[in-house]
């Protein structure tokens, strides 16, 4: 038997997985030589993918007497698997703890683009928030100081925050979230601007600040930033399976809404070089950071947190 493997576009963590691989095996073993190539219906495929994994987590801080992050702790359950990404990189804490367990899903669970971080990030760029909040400090400023001596940390968190006009006055229903990362040797930090009327959520513009150490293509650099975020954004704004009788519900796109081009949001990505450093990661960077500024920039429009993915299942329609 001879096997041609081919490239996965758009496979994000799908070809991990190798069930379509043994099914062209086991019916080319039926047909003497012949070539083989398996192709799913659409609806097959949402029937039967490895779905992302979910995550359930609490956190609690110790803040100092300046409102400052002296430490916080982390307990989580997630789906088959345990799940990193949790602890303060790129911030300088100096208490940490996670217990982290697992639980059986019941659905078929697999890597999904940018993995740990970006089912952890969620939760952690959104609790740096409401300490913020909590201590009466401007988010960025917050972050600021969580930063000190991280140069390169506090050059991308800046640049976002000065593209998204972070410091500009708001309008009615407008605001801005924030949020950083520093994982595969790369720090971003993304900026979000929403405005919310009544239920209708619009995103309008998202930065995204970033430090590989070296960028070797620039433009291939930039293009996996915007597909990422955009991604990240539709992600976050509305994708969702869910399961009844065994069975998945969404078979299709009708019944699983992705990002339109209509409700794109335009989006900025600024590149910077630490050539010292070690040469850092384009593909999963751009996603994690999305969600979490999407929801600090919805508290800031609406005074509502939103702890939870997606958003619509918080009631939010996508404008």
């Amino acid at each position: 038997m001879i096997i041609h493997p081919l490239l996965m576009g758009g496979g994000f963590g799908r070809r991990l997985k190798g069930d379509y691989a043994a099914r062209a095996a086991q019916v080319a073993q039926h047909t003497a030589g012949l070539p083989v190539q398996v192709v799913w219906t659409r609806e097959e495929d949402f029937a039967h993918g490895w779905h992302r994994p979910a995550m359930r987590l609490s956190m609690r801080a110790n803040l100092a007497e300046d409102g400052g992050l002296a430490g916080y702790e982390v307990v989580a359950a997630t789906a088959d698997d345990r799940t990193g990404g949790h602890g303060p990189a790129p911030y300088m804490v100096g208490d940490y703890a996670a217990t982290l367990s697992t639980v059986k899903a019941g659905v078929p669970v697999g890597a999904w683009r940018a993995v740990d971080p970006g089912m952890a990030l969620f939760a952690k760029e959104s609790f740096i928030d409401e300490c913020a909040h909590l201590a009466g400090a401007d988010p960025l400023a917050y972050r600021e100081r969580l930063l000190l001596g991280n140069e390169r940390a506090l050059r991308v968190l800046r640049a976002a925050a000065g593209a998204i006009g972070w410091d500009r006055p708001r309008e009615p229903g407008g605001g801005r979230g924030l949020a950083i990362l520093h994982e595969w040797d790369t720090v971003v930090a993304h900026a979000v601007e929403v405005r919310v009327t009544g239920r209708q959520l619009r995103v309008e513009r998202l930065v995204a600040a970033a430090d590989l150490g070296t960028a070797v293509n620039p433009q291939q650099v930039k293009a996996q930033f915007e597909g990422g975020g955009l991604m990240a954004v539709s992600a976050a704004l509305g994708e969702r399976m869910t399961f009844r009788d065994g069975r998945a519900v969404e078979t299709n796109f009708g019944a699983y809404p992705i990002l339109r081009m209509a409700q794109a949001p335009a989006v900025e990505v600024l590149l910077f070089e630490t050539p010292e450093a070690k040469l850092g990661g384009a593909g999963e960077p751009p996603v994690p950071g999305v969600a979490p500024a999407l929801a600090n920039a919805i508290f800031q429009a609406t005074g509502r947190r939103v702890r939870s993915l997606p958003f619509s299942a918080a009631g939010f329609a996508v404008a």
